[in-house]
């Protein structure tokens, strides 16, 4: 999935669903990248028996259109080895939810399908999470009956259940602006202005997005961590180098586009 657009999304009622993407169950070795999300009722939904999927080089804003939201919903864990890396996830009002889904299609307290939250979710590598405005960025355990829209769902805090090892899924990603609840454990987190050119003053259309590019200075620049790439070009078409990457979606150069 690459060079596409999604905005204004809803969700029908008793549907979980309404995310602009999408790795269902069985996908395997799929890719989405080089698109954008706008205004929907979330960025991703990740189902379990997904593996090596892999999101980059996106653009999410102000996905947060329904509450509960989930900006990411994942029902993986992460041995599937999911992988989203080199996004940019804007958002300027509401809460935007990482939701980490351990619940089943039972109910809460029937206690069929229940996961291990010690191992839910993907893996989150060099992409800037900006919260400005009435924003921010939250993570959630939920469950409940997955058929149901998300009204139906317990949501916990992060800090309710026990936190994942150190780096097991968030490694190397900017934080700018809050989080309920603290930051992620990231053991390697910058925690920084990216100095985008202009935040939030995405329109329609992919050639609307020239503000999601770094500025000279940026502590992104060259800050990211080595991933391996089949296509080595970011969202705007500039190559990626082999070595010092940049985090988000941008390779900044002073030839760059």
């Amino acid at each position: 999935m690459q060079f596409n657009e999604v905005y204004n999304t809803g969700r029908q009622p008793a549907n979980g669903d309404g995310m602009a993407y999408d790795f269902d169950f069985n996908c395997k070795n799929c890719v989405l990248q080089y698109s954008y999300s706008r205004n929907n009722a979330g960025f991703l939904l990740i189902m379990d028996h997904t593996y090596r999927n892999i999101t980059r080089y996106n653009i999410s804003e102000n996905d947060v259109k329904f509450r509960p939201t989930h900006l990411v919903s994942m029902f993986c864990d992460t041995t599937e080895q999911n992988l989203i890396h080199n996004n940019v996830f804007y958002v300027d009002h509401g809460t935007s939810d990482l939701d980490c889904y351990y619940g089943d299609e039972y109910g809460p307290d029937r206690g069929k399908g229940r996961k291990d939250k010690g191992k839910l979710g993907a893996n989150f590598k060099n992409n800037i999470f900006y919260a400005t405005g009435q924003g921010r960025f939250r993570i959630v355990y939920s469950r409940g009956d997955s058929l149901n829209s998300a009204e139906y769902r317990k949501l916990e805090d992060f800090h309710e259940v026990p936190p994942p090892s150190p780096g097991t899924k968030f490694h190397n990603n900017c934080y700018f602006g809050p989080w309920f609840n603290g930051l992620p454990d990231d053991p390697e987190k910058l925690v920084a202005d990216p100095m985008f050119v202009e935040p939030g003053s995405g329109g329609m259309g992919l050639s609307s997005l020239d503000g999601y590019k770094l500025q000279p200075g940026s502590p992104c620049i060259d800050a990211g961590v080595f991933i391996e790439m089949d296509k080595k070009r970011d969202f705007y078409g500039n190559p990626v180098k082999d070595d010092a990457i940049d985090i988000g979606i941008y390779e900044y150069s002073p030839e760059a586009r």
